[in-house]
Protein backbone atom coordinates (compact mmCIF):
# COMPACT_ATOMS: atom_id res chain seq x y z
CA UNK A 1 0.00 0.00 0.00
CA UNK A 2 1.13 3.19 -0.76
CA UNK A 3 1.56 6.48 1.02
CA UNK A 4 0.07 10.05 0.41
CA UNK A 5 0.31 13.75 1.18
CA UNK A 6 -3.34 15.76 0.41
CA UNK A 7 -1.95 19.42 0.97
CA UNK A 8 -4.65 21.70 0.96
CA UNK A 9 -3.63 25.15 0.12
CA UNK A 10 -4.76 29.11 -0.97
CA UNK A 11 -2.62 31.01 -2.92
CA UNK A 12 -3.55 34.00 -0.54
CA UNK A 13 -1.69 31.93 2.28
CA UNK A 14 2.28 32.40 2.18
CA UNK A 15 3.02 29.60 3.93
CA UNK A 16 0.89 27.43 1.37
CA UNK A 17 3.26 29.20 -1.14
CA UNK A 18 6.07 27.51 0.88
CA UNK A 19 4.40 24.27 1.21
CA UNK A 20 3.67 23.98 -2.76
CA UNK A 21 7.16 25.19 -3.72
CA UNK A 22 8.77 22.73 -1.39
CA UNK A 23 6.65 19.67 -2.54
CA UNK A 24 6.19 20.74 -6.28
CA UNK A 25 10.47 20.23 -6.25
CA UNK A 26 10.22 16.54 -4.18
CA UNK A 27 7.93 15.09 -5.75
CA UNK A 28 9.91 12.53 -7.91
CA UNK A 29 12.00 11.74 -4.75
CA UNK A 30 8.96 11.17 -3.17
CA UNK A 31 7.24 9.08 -5.64
CA UNK A 32 10.60 7.34 -5.73
CA UNK A 33 9.57 6.05 -2.24
CA UNK A 34 5.95 5.29 -3.55
CA UNK A 35 4.29 8.83 -1.89
CA UNK A 36 1.91 10.29 -4.22
CA UNK A 37 0.97 14.26 -3.52
CA UNK A 38 -2.27 15.78 -4.38
CA UNK A 39 -2.65 19.08 -4.21
CA UNK A 40 -6.31 20.73 -3.37
CA UNK A 41 -7.42 24.49 -3.70
CA UNK A 42 -9.01 25.53 -0.95
CA UNK A 43 -10.70 28.69 0.30
CA UNK A 44 -8.55 29.99 2.88
CA UNK A 45 -11.67 33.17 4.02
CA UNK A 46 -13.81 29.39 4.62
CA UNK A 47 -11.34 28.12 6.67
CA UNK A 48 -10.44 31.06 8.79
CA UNK A 49 -14.75 31.63 9.36
CA UNK A 50 -15.26 27.90 10.21
CA UNK A 51 -12.81 27.96 13.38
CA UNK A 52 -12.78 31.38 14.22
CA UNK A 53 -8.96 31.94 13.12
CA UNK A 54 -7.39 34.86 11.69
CA UNK A 55 -4.37 34.95 9.69
CA UNK A 56 -0.78 36.53 10.86
CA UNK A 57 -1.37 39.30 8.57
CA UNK A 58 -4.38 40.69 10.71
CA UNK A 59 -2.89 40.41 14.20
CA UNK A 60 -0.83 42.84 15.58
CA UNK A 61 1.57 45.87 13.50
CA UNK A 62 4.11 44.45 15.71
CA UNK A 63 3.63 40.86 14.23
CA UNK A 64 2.82 41.89 10.89
CA UNK A 65 6.00 43.85 10.58
CA UNK A 66 8.25 41.25 12.24
CA UNK A 67 6.42 38.66 9.15
CA UNK A 68 7.12 41.14 6.82
CA UNK A 69 11.30 42.03 7.79
CA UNK A 70 11.96 38.34 8.73
CA UNK A 71 9.68 36.09 8.18
CA UNK A 72 9.48 36.14 4.59
CA UNK A 73 13.05 36.95 3.90
CA UNK A 74 14.35 33.52 5.74
CA UNK A 75 11.99 31.52 3.98
CA UNK A 76 12.61 33.17 0.88
CA UNK A 77 16.27 32.23 1.16
CA UNK A 78 15.87 29.22 2.05
CA UNK A 79 13.90 27.81 -0.85
CA UNK A 80 15.31 30.56 -3.16
CA UNK A 81 12.15 32.05 -4.15
CA UNK A 82 13.34 35.95 -5.53
CA UNK A 83 11.34 39.19 -5.31
CA UNK A 84 9.44 37.85 -2.44
CA UNK A 85 6.62 40.74 -1.67
CA UNK A 86 3.73 41.39 0.85
CA UNK A 87 0.56 42.68 -1.34
CA UNK A 88 -0.39 46.12 -0.31
CA UNK A 89 -3.87 44.08 -0.55
CA UNK A 90 -3.09 41.86 1.91
CA UNK A 91 -3.70 44.63 4.99
CA UNK A 92 -6.93 44.76 4.05
CA UNK A 93 -8.25 41.14 3.97
CA UNK A 94 -11.85 42.63 2.84
CA UNK A 95 -10.01 42.45 -1.03
CA UNK A 96 -8.66 39.23 -0.92
CA UNK A 97 -11.30 36.57 -2.36
CA UNK A 98 -9.18 33.95 -4.28
CA UNK A 99 -12.03 32.18 -4.87
CA UNK A 100 -12.07 32.73 -8.82
CA UNK A 101 -8.86 31.57 -9.12
CA UNK A 102 -9.84 28.62 -6.25
CA UNK A 103 -12.02 27.52 -8.94
CA UNK A 104 -10.02 27.82 -11.96
CA UNK A 105 -7.88 25.73 -10.67
CA UNK A 106 -10.23 23.07 -9.35
CA UNK A 107 -11.15 23.38 -13.12
CA UNK A 108 -7.48 23.18 -15.06
CA UNK A 109 -7.19 19.75 -12.32
CA UNK A 110 -10.28 18.67 -13.77
CA UNK A 111 -9.89 18.57 -17.47
CA UNK A 112 -5.91 18.83 -18.26
CA UNK A 113 -2.86 16.70 -17.27
CA UNK A 114 -1.64 17.03 -13.33
CA UNK A 115 1.81 19.19 -14.89
CA UNK A 116 -0.26 21.67 -16.21
CA UNK A 117 -2.43 22.18 -12.99
CA UNK A 118 0.66 22.49 -10.92
CA UNK A 119 2.43 24.90 -13.49
CA UNK A 120 -0.92 27.00 -12.93
CA UNK A 121 -0.85 26.95 -9.49
CA UNK A 122 3.07 27.66 -9.31
CA UNK A 123 2.26 30.79 -11.92
CA UNK A 124 -0.75 31.94 -9.67
CA UNK A 125 1.30 31.73 -6.47
CA UNK A 126 4.14 33.61 -8.40
CA UNK A 127 2.47 36.46 -9.40
CA UNK A 128 0.46 37.11 -6.00
CA UNK A 129 3.49 36.92 -4.05
CA UNK A 130 6.27 38.25 -5.99
CA UNK A 131 6.79 41.23 -7.90
CA UNK A 132 5.46 42.14 -10.41
CA UNK A 133 1.92 41.68 -8.02
CA UNK A 134 -1.10 41.03 -9.91
CA UNK A 135 -4.74 41.09 -8.62
CA UNK A 136 -5.18 37.16 -9.83
CA UNK A 137 -8.01 37.41 -7.91
CA UNK A 138 -9.94 39.42 -10.56
CA UNK A 139 -11.50 37.97 -12.87
CA UNK A 140 -9.82 40.08 -16.03
CA UNK A 141 -6.37 39.86 -14.15
CA UNK A 142 -6.73 36.00 -13.69
CA UNK A 143 -7.89 35.69 -17.48
CA UNK A 144 -4.20 37.94 -18.50
CA UNK A 145 -2.24 36.15 -16.41
CA UNK A 146 -3.39 32.33 -17.64
CA UNK A 147 -2.98 33.96 -21.02
CA UNK A 148 0.73 34.35 -20.69
CA UNK A 149 1.60 31.51 -18.75
CA UNK A 150 4.42 29.91 -20.00
CA UNK A 151 4.61 26.36 -21.40
CA UNK A 152 7.33 25.13 -18.81
CA UNK A 153 7.39 28.06 -15.21
CA UNK A 154 10.56 27.45 -13.33
CA UNK A 155 9.99 30.62 -11.03
CA UNK A 156 10.79 34.30 -11.57
CA UNK A 157 14.18 32.87 -14.10
CA UNK A 158 11.83 31.25 -16.78
CA UNK A 159 11.58 33.59 -19.90
CA UNK A 160 7.98 34.31 -20.74
CA UNK A 161 8.18 34.86 -24.02
CA UNK A 162 8.25 31.24 -24.66
CA UNK A 163 5.32 29.10 -25.63
CA UNK A 164 1.93 29.24 -24.41
CA UNK A 165 0.26 26.85 -22.02
CA UNK A 166 -3.25 27.96 -22.74
CA UNK A 167 -4.72 29.55 -26.40
CA UNK A 168 -7.43 32.16 -25.99
CA UNK A 169 -10.05 29.93 -26.02
CA UNK A 170 -9.32 27.63 -23.82
CA UNK A 171 -8.96 30.73 -20.95
CA UNK A 172 -12.21 31.90 -22.07
CA UNK A 173 -13.50 28.72 -21.32
CA UNK A 174 -11.78 27.89 -17.89
CA UNK A 175 -12.48 31.65 -16.63
CA UNK A 176 -16.55 31.18 -17.42
CA UNK A 177 -16.74 27.54 -15.79
CA UNK A 178 -14.93 28.43 -12.66
CA UNK A 179 -18.13 30.67 -12.32
CA UNK A 180 -20.24 27.98 -12.30
CA UNK A 181 -22.91 26.78 -9.85
CA UNK A 182 -20.84 23.19 -9.88
CA UNK A 183 -17.21 24.66 -9.15
CA UNK A 184 -19.20 26.86 -7.04
CA UNK A 185 -20.41 24.15 -5.45
CA UNK A 186 -17.41 22.38 -5.28
CA UNK A 187 -14.96 24.35 -3.65
CA UNK A 188 -18.00 25.14 -0.57
CA UNK A 189 -17.83 21.77 -0.21
CA UNK A 190 -13.97 20.98 0.03
CA UNK A 191 -13.01 24.02 2.19
CA UNK A 192 -16.55 22.76 4.76
CA UNK A 193 -15.07 19.55 4.67
CA UNK A 194 -11.43 20.79 5.31
CA UNK A 195 -13.24 22.51 8.42
CA UNK A 196 -15.03 19.27 9.54
CA UNK A 197 -11.36 17.20 9.73
CA UNK A 198 -10.78 20.66 12.24
CA UNK A 199 -8.33 22.46 10.12
CA UNK A 200 -7.64 25.85 11.39
CA UNK A 201 -5.45 27.50 8.58
CA UNK A 202 -3.25 26.29 5.72
CA UNK A 203 -1.26 24.76 4.51
CA UNK A 204 -3.07 21.50 5.83
CA UNK A 205 -1.87 18.17 5.10
CA UNK A 206 -3.49 14.87 5.49
CA UNK A 207 -1.49 12.71 5.49
CA UNK A 208 -1.66 8.51 5.21
CA UNK A 209 0.79 6.31 5.86
CA UNK A 210 1.30 2.68 4.39
CA UNK A 211 0.46 1.01 6.70
CA UNK A 212 -3.15 2.56 6.76
CA UNK A 213 -2.99 5.17 9.27
CA UNK A 214 -3.73 8.89 8.53
CA UNK A 215 -3.03 12.40 10.72
CA UNK A 216 -3.41 15.24 9.90
CA UNK A 217 -0.31 18.57 9.85
CA UNK A 218 -0.56 22.15 9.95
CA UNK A 219 2.30 24.56 8.48
CA UNK A 220 4.87 24.67 6.00
CA UNK A 221 7.51 24.10 8.18
CA UNK A 222 6.00 20.35 9.35
CA UNK A 223 8.58 17.68 6.60
CA UNK A 224 10.59 16.55 9.40
CA UNK A 225 7.76 14.75 11.10
CA UNK A 226 5.59 14.23 8.12
CA UNK A 227 8.21 12.00 6.78
CA UNK A 228 8.97 10.20 9.64
CA UNK A 229 5.07 9.08 9.88
CA UNK A 230 5.44 7.70 6.37
CA UNK A 231 8.71 6.16 7.62
CA UNK A 232 11.01 7.65 5.27
CA UNK A 233 14.52 7.96 5.27
CA UNK A 234 15.16 11.11 6.67
CA UNK A 235 17.83 12.46 9.37
CA UNK A 236 16.60 14.56 12.52
CA UNK A 237 18.23 18.45 12.51
CA UNK A 238 21.54 18.35 14.37
CA UNK A 239 24.61 19.93 15.39
CA UNK A 240 27.42 19.95 13.11
CA UNK A 241 30.97 19.88 14.45
CA UNK A 242 33.38 21.80 13.47
CA UNK A 243 36.58 21.09 12.30
CA UNK A 244 37.94 23.46 15.04
CA UNK A 245 36.79 21.25 17.08
CA UNK A 246 38.10 18.17 16.50
CA UNK A 247 41.72 19.81 15.92
CA UNK A 248 40.93 20.99 19.55
CA UNK A 249 39.80 17.69 20.59
CA UNK A 250 43.58 16.00 19.39
CA UNK A 251 45.51 18.66 21.12
CA UNK A 252 43.73 17.53 23.77
CA UNK A 253 44.42 13.81 23.80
Amino acid sequence: MGSKIDCYIDIASFYSFLAFHYLINSLDLLARHNVEVEFHPIFLGAVHASSGNTPPWAGSKAKREYLEKYELVRAAKMLRIEDIVLPEDLRDLRNILTLQPCRALMYIKDHYPRNVYHTSFHYLFHFFWTTPEKRVFDEPVLAQVLSNMPLEFRGSETRHGSQRMFSEDEVTVIVSNQASLKYQDMLKANSQSLSDLGAFGLPWLVVSNSEGHKEPFFGSDRFHHIYKFLGLPVRDFEFLLSLDFFQDARLKL
